[in-house]
């Protein structure tokens, strides 16, 4: 005789992962300026994980800095979507989604 097998049913496991928001608030800034090259890539990962927009920026930054110390390396992009969330008059949240 054979056994019937047992069959387990597992609840899918739901992960939320971080997501970029525009809240719509578009301040202006001098052309060309790393705000406004770092602002316009943001606008391109519009309700996108953070995670592209952080390696994207990472591979291929929006402006590298020109002088002093930190002059031709690549800028932190979580610090760039940090000013922009609380110091640039929210033009970015971040949500899970």
């Amino acid at each position: 005789m054979a056994k019937n097998p047992t069959v387990a049913v597992v609840a899918p496991v739901v992960v939320s992962v971080p997501h970029i928001q525009l809240t719509g608030v578009v301040p202006t800034y001098k052309s060309g300026t790393a705000r406004a090259l770092w602002l316009a890539r943001l606008q391109d990962f519009n309700n996108k994980p953070v995670a592209e927009f952080v390696a994207s920026c990472t591979q291929n930054p929006p402006s590298l800095p020109t002088k002093g110390k930190s002059a031709g390396v690549v800028e932190s992009p979580q610090g760039w979507l940090r000013w922009f969330a609380k110091s640039a008059q929210g033009v970015a949240v971040i949500v899970n989604l």
